[in-house]
């Protein structure tokens, strides 16, 4: 999956993520760390560099964290 944020905000990004994500398998894996990189990896750069650096793997946690740098922007 190559969905990119570009000017979509989080909560639009993340539910076009979580509606497109249904389709791939990473998405149903126990461990959320792939779906969290995937994510991440869609992210506008200044976001994808301060969410990737502290290597979340909790997918929930992740949306909360982008949201709350999305404010500072």
């Amino acid at each position: 999956m190559q969905l990119k944020q570009g000017n979509m905000t989080v909560g639009e990004y993340a539910s076009k993520f979580e509606e497109l994500g249904k389709y791939f398998v990473f998405f149903y894996h126990p461990d959320e760390r792939m779906k969290c990189i995937k994510f991440v990896d869609g992210l506008q750069p200044k976001l994808r560099k301060a969410v990737g650096i502290l290597e979340i793997s909790d997918f929930p946690t992740v949306i909360h964290k982008c949201h709350f740098l999305e404010g500072f922007e």
